[in-house]
């Protein structure tokens, strides 16, 4: 078979998991690669998937694969090699908590916004993530709906009025809130109330 017989047979989601997973042991990474967007892939293949040599393959086990299973994101999530990885598994919805909570203290700023705004995040380290040197991470935790209320009243006195006005969108924000809110300096803040 040759190799973009190989490549359509590894994107086909009706091939066989067998055959996924001998053809995750391909020598050509593109090969791979498609093995790990596949859906059909077993998780097992998967989780090995996650230790690749080819940077190309973990990232579409976290950016392109909606069954990544949380065993492989939580090695993606360790990976060093690429902030970008990182971010797709603070991205993923299979991503559990545990593994949000030490992404949550990443280097990377951008790789902290996408885990204050993922659902699975847990409280915790919301609450961490709200003292964020970096505004845009405070902004998407004022809009997690998991973000617990004396976090919430802490980031109606932001600094920066941009957290404040996207606090609002937050389902779980009490009246009491709103009304401080609407009285707030900034003028864009108060119309958005």
């Amino acid at each position: 078979m040759d190799i973009e017989e190989k490549r359509k047979l590894a994107s086909d989601s009706n091939t066989p998991p067998e055959v996924l997973a001998e053809l995750a042991k391909d020598e050509d990474w593109e090969v791979r690669r498609e093995v790990a967007r596949n859906r059909n892939t077993p998780a097992e293949v998967l989780v090995e998937l996650a230790q690749d040599k080819d940077r190309r393959v973990r990232l579409a086990i976290a950016e392109e694969n909606y069954k990544a299973p949380p065993e492989a994101l939580k090695r993606l999530a360790q990976d060093k090699r690429g902030w970008k990885i990182r971010y797709g598994v603070a991205c993923h919805h299979n991503t559990l908590p545990e593994t949000l909570a030490k992404l949550a203290k990443d280097k990377v700023w951008k790789v902290r916004y996408i885990v204050a705004g993922n659902k699975n995040t847990p409280p915790g380290s919301l609450a961490d993530l709200a003292e964020d040197e970096e505004w845009r991470v405070r902004i998407n935790v004022a809009e997690n709906p998991n973000t617990e209320l004396e976090v919430l009243a802490n980031l109606s006195k932001d600094k920066e009025w941009i957290v404040r006005y996207y606090l609002v969108n937050n389902p779980n924000i009490p009246a009491k809130l709103l009304v401080e809110l609407a009285h707030d300096k900034e003028w864009i803040v108060r119309y958005i109330v």
